[in-house]
């Protein structure tokens, strides 16, 4: 019984916290995609869809993905090797000289 209570207590709890959210964020919050939902249900986050490629097309696009890695590592590799600045999202900027910490900072 006491389970049932506290399923309850926190189904109720998880209702009000997101109906608090909707009331103080902006109207856009909507759009940033987090979605309504009913009673004890968990926020359903929004999406986008995959687009699928094929043959040439798929070629060009990871080609295009390879090389604006390249280009961000390249300075850092031999003996005059420069520092890069990178700036993690919500992060402070920091200097590196690690082809593998600048790959993975890299948005495709």
């Amino acid at each position: 019984m006491a389970a049932h209570i506290h399923g309850r207590r926190r189904s109720w709890l998880s209702v009000s916290l997101l109906l608090f959210a909707l009331a103080v964020s902006p109207a856009s919050s909507l759009s940033a995609g987090v979605l309504p939902v009913r009673g004890g249900q968990q926020p359903a986050v929004a999406m986008m869809a995959r687009k699928v490629l094929y043959a040439g097309e798929a070629r060009e696009a990871l080609m295009a993905g390879v090389n604006k890695v390249a280009d961000a590592v390249k300075v850092t590799i031999g003996p005059r090797g420069r520092n890069v600045v990178i700036r993690p999202t919500g992060k402070m900027p920091a200097v590196v000289n690690d082809g593998v910490t600048i790959a993975g900072e890299v948005n495709l």
